[in-house]
């Protein structure tokens, strides 16, 4: 099926996720005869992620590729995003795992001193909740009313003390960029707390670009445009088909026999989801 089928799904989410990596595209009309293009990522449900293909990273392609969707965009800070939410049908989540790892770098740059040290541990209390619901079970509801209880009064804590830190700091210090970025994005970090459905980080946007980044270091470089095009279809069915633990291998032969004659109507039963949803039930041991 056209990929546009599980982005369809994706954008009809309440919450959808994104992130964009770099591949190395060969293209004879390019003075050096290859470029840098992006592989981007849209996550929704369980077995719906998009992949998609372009040539840049200009705000023009999230643009497009959410163009309808109406609901919270789990995104990195990423300027070409701002323009998505200016009409207020969008809205901004941010990762706190973003901001978390800044101030690891500024941890990292000086191990005793105290000030990253005590910003790590209130992510690490924060995280902690997150684990907590996740263990629990806590549907969205539940989950939120926890971190009402647990999270707020941290994140609150810590926004406070990155106020009355930041004008001691020098702009060249580590730990001011890392406050800088936190306090820029505090009302996108802090959607978590408004919405139970929301995560707290952008983590399964990033693990699954990973799975990009991993298999380009076998495979180097797409071959052309097209063929950059053809491997985002073909890592939308095949890392959908992993989400959802279905077979890859006997999807894609079903899937490829039957799609020249399957009616265009239906091209959702065709998806990793709706073919599994097709597949009759395991029998009940007797």
């Amino acid at each position: 099926p056209p990929p546009t089928s599980i982005h369809a799904q994706v954008l009809s989410r309440p919450v959808a996720r994104t992130d964009e990596t770099g591949i190395l595209v060969l293209d004879p009309t390019h003075a050096e005869g290859r470029f840098k293009g992006r592989m981007w990522v849209y996550c929704g449900g369980v077995g719906e992620l998009s992949y998609l293909y372009t040539p840049t990273k200009e705000k023009e392609w999230p643009q497009r590729h959410l163009a309808g969707f109406k609901g919270t965009l789990s995104a990195d800070a990423y300027a070409g995003f701002d323009a998505l939410y200016t009409s207020g049908e969008i809205l901004e989540a941010g990762c706190n795992a973003h901001a978390r790892r800044k101030f690891r770098e500024a941890h990292d740059a000086a191990p005793k001193r105290l000030e990253p040290q005590w910003a790590l541990l209130s992510y690490q209390r924060l995280f902690a909740v997150e684990r907590e619901a996740k263990e629990a079970g806590l549907d969205a509801e539940q989950r939120l009313a926890l971190r009402l209880e647990e999270s707020a009064p941290i994140a609150k804590g810590l926004y406070a003390w990155l106020e009355q830190l930041k004008p001691k700091l020098t702009p060249s210090d580590p730990l001011y960029r890392a406050a800088t970025y936190a306090l820029n994005q505090r009302e996108a970090m802090l959607r978590f707390l408004e919405d139970g459905r929301v995560e707290i980080h952008n983590n399964r946007s990033e693990s699954a670009l990973r799975q990009v980044a991993v298999g380009r270091k076998n495979w180097l470089f797409a071959g052309s445009p097209s063929g950059a095009k053809r491997a985002a279809i073909a890592y939308t069915l095949i890392m959908s088909c992993k989400e959802l633990g279905v077979p890859v291998r006997e999807y894609l032969i079903d899937v490829l026999e039957r799609v020249s004659s399957h009616p265009a109507t239906g091209v959702q039963e065709l998806t990793p989801r709706g073919w599994l949803a097709a597949r009759p039930a395991p029998a009940a041991p007797t």
